[in-house]
């Protein structure tokens, strides 16, 4: 007689198998939280340079509007938009105004915002410079030449 083997057909899976596939999940989903997180962070950071870019033209219009005489070195900072405060941690105004030293009788403005980054740790500041000058007589308003971040207008 000969002897029949029967085969064995093995369902399912042993209990290595289910670790590993767990195993390899976890290191998935942790990966894309990763990503998601960076992803989120990157977002917050460039609306608030997108905030701080659209404020600081409103800032120096402010400042420019200002009466010639009261331009000077230790001028007040215009007050920031509270909804741009509110995006911005710990945000402050500077404001430098130089009289100009050579050619015609003008003061150059330089008002910058800054806030704390993610970390906390560092400080964002974005800045406009305008340059404003007085007009002959006769004229009512001063004329104003602006360019960002201190550039030549």
């Amino acid at each position: 007689m000969t002897r029949q083997r029967s085969s064995y057909h093995r369902r399912g899976g042993t209990i290595v198998e289910l670790i590993a596939a767990a195993a390899i999940l976890a290191v998935v989903t942790a990966a894309v939280g990763r990503a998601a997180v960076a992803q989120k962070r990157q977002s917050l950071r460039m609306a608030r340079e997108a905030a701080a870019l659209a404020e600081l033209p409103n800032l120096m219009e402010e400042l420019q509007r200002r009466p010639w005489r009261e331009l000077t070195a230790d001028a007040a900072p215009p007050e920031v938009d509270r909804r741009v405060e509110t995006l911005l941690p710990e945000c402050q105004v500077g404001v430098e105004i130089k009289a100009t030293e050579t050619g015609p009788t003008g003061k150059r403005l330089r008002v910058s915002l800054s806030w704390l980054t993610d970390a906390g740790a560092a400080r964002q500041e974005r800045s406009l410079v305008a340059w404003v000058y007085t007009q002959p007589a006769g004229s009512t308003e001063p004329s104003e030449t602006t360019s960002p971040d201190g550039g030549q207008p």
